[in-house]
């Protein structure tokens, strides 16, 4: 119906619902809209970031680089991170990784939308605290 031209209204907090149904988003903090965009635009907010999980036959290699965030690390095999391809390109990580470490299993995900939204409040927030200081 949506494509007919029909407009439905979604209030959720249930992110994946919006995901899944929504072409466009408008985000409420504190009774003011402080986004009202497309998903894709929504997902700009939280840059070129991708969530890696990798698995290797030897331990991993040290993944202190700019760029890179481990978030989660299993063994010294397997580790879940988030990459910034704007900061470190992910052929590079795939080639380091593999040189050293030989890869198993790799994957590459989005993020999740609820991330975007997680930033988009943190600058609402410091931009806030900002107005009080003028």
């Amino acid at each position: 119906m949506n494509k007919a031209g029909v407009t439905f209204i979604l209030t959720t907090h249930d992110l994946s619902d919006i995901e899944h149904l929504a072409c466009r988003v408008i985000v409420v903090n504190h009774g003011e809209i402080v986004f009202d965009d497309s998903i894709s635009t929504l997902r700009r907010h939280w840059g070129e970031k991708k969530i890696i999980a990798v698995s290797t036959v030897h331990p991993l290699p040290d993944l202190t680089l700019p760029g890179i965030t481990v978030t989660k690390r299993f063994s010294a095999f397997q580790a879940e991170l988030e990459q910034d391809l704007a900061v470190y390109e992910l052929n590079k990580f795939i080639a380091l990784v593999n040189k050293t470490s030989t890869i198993r299993d790799l994957s590459v995900q989005e993020p999740q939308i609820e991330e975007a939204i997680k930033v988009l409040y943190k600058k609402e927030s410091l931009l806030g605290e900002g107005k009080g200081n003028n």
